[in-house]
């Protein structure tokens, strides 16, 4: 299973709790979970053996390809961008953010919706500029975990078909 990590707007500490759930298959665990962060840019990584990077071009679109050409069912994806977490449903990824949210069809179309209806407000000069991002504190950081081992044990215990 591979964690796919839509990395340009990733948190330090989600990159880094996802380096720590990698790991290599042994004994009576068969399970090998690495993790691929996908970024048009240079990024630190977490140390681990099943940890990599890889490079995309900059431009639309392109980490979202590259990840939804090379997962398949019963990944996970980390992203912040809705459309991605929307595509990679529809491939039989499991999609969380970096605030511990798991995407299904309906939260997805909830806050796509909310996001439309915000965009519409500020071309109509109804409602302020988008402000720069939310804080990301150990709360957040707390419930991306919950969301990523919960995830892993939902993957994991998914028979393949």
């Amino acid at each position: 299973m591979t964690i796919w990590a839509d990395a340009d707007s990733l948190a330090r500490e989600a990159k880094e709790y996802i380096g720590r759930r990698t790991r290599v298959a042994d004994g009576q665990d068969k399970a090998e979970v690495r993790a691929v962060f996908v970024a048009d840019k240079p990024i630190g990584l977490p140390q681990g053996k099943l940890v990599s990077l890889k490079r995309v071009e900059q431009g639309t679109d392109a980490a979202d390809t590259l990840i939804c050409e090379s997962a398949i069912p019963g990944d996970i994806i980390v992203t912040r961008d809705l459309p991605l977490a929307a595509r990679a449903l529809g491939l039989g990824l499991i999609a969380i953010n970096d605030r511990g949210d798991r995407w299904d069809e309906g939260t997805l179309r909830e806050r796509l919706s909310l996001r439309d209806r915000a965009m519409e407000l500020r071309q109509l000069g109804l409602a302020p500029a988008m402000q720069s991002g939310k804080s990301y504190g150990p709360k957040e950081a707390q419930a991306f975990a919950r969301a990523l081992d919960k995830a892993i044990h939902d993957a994991l215990k998914k028979p393949l078909s």
